[in-house]
């Protein structure tokens, strides 16, 4: 080999000879795909998980499942803005059923071949509900939501150039008013529902 050219001999004894603007080098190794390869701009998540939390009826706080849309901003970086719903069984004091409507931020803070550990963090508003009265006599419950927190990670684990199996653990916040009217007085119960979400799903 020299600056111009490369002579190989083969097996038979003869020579070849080939220019360098012949050659073309590729790497041995087959580099594999990092998350969410390709420049698509729009990816879907879906998870399911259990929440759990202190308070007067124990650490198990109930259900949860969730759908998000998320938005890579920076095609070249893995940077995006969130929107999501979804429903939750909470277990409390007053028992309710939330129904978050959330926008946030979510960012990569680790990224590998295979891997990645991604941070958010997101407001909203929850509304919320609760179960019908089991006696007559109780009266209706009318039920206010409030503003709503989260904060979290998740770790991201490739299945594919733009599909990733995602475990998840979140911090979530938010109040509701219960207020039951009868025919002697109306009896309001102000809830805090702080929890940890711990949820397995899908992004694509």
């Amino acid at each position: 080999m020299n600056r111009d050219s490369i002579t190989i001999q083969t097996k038979n004894g003869q020579f070849m000879v080939f220019s360098m603007k012949e050659i073309v080098q590729k790497p041995t190794f087959e580099t594999r795909p990092t998350l969410f390869q390709k420049t698509k701009p729009w990816f879907m998540a879906c998870n399911l998980g259990f929440q759990f939390g202190a308070n007067d009826q124990g650490m198990w706080q109930g259900v949860g499942a969730e759908v998000k849309v998320l938005h890579r901003f920076r095609p070249d970086k893995q940077r995006f803005l969130y929107g999501k719903t979804g429903i939750e069984a909470v277990n409390g004091y007053q028992p309710a059923l939330l129904f978050p409507l959330m926008i946030g931020f979510q960012g990569s803070v680790l990224k590998t071949t295979k891997h990645q550990i991604h941070l958010h963090t997101g407001v909203g508003y929850g509304f919320a509900d609760t179960e019908e009265q089991e006696f007559e006599w109780q009266g209706p419950i009318s039920v206010t939501g409030s503003p709503r927190f989260e904060t979290g990670f998740s770790w991201m684990i490739l299945t594919g150039k733009e599909s990733a199996l995602s475990i998840g653990l979140q911090f979530y916040y938010q109040e509701a008013t219960f207020t039951r009217g009868n025919w002697q007085e109306n009896i309001t119960i102000e809830n805090q529902y702080k929890r940890t979400f711990i949820n397995i799903g899908i992004i694509f």
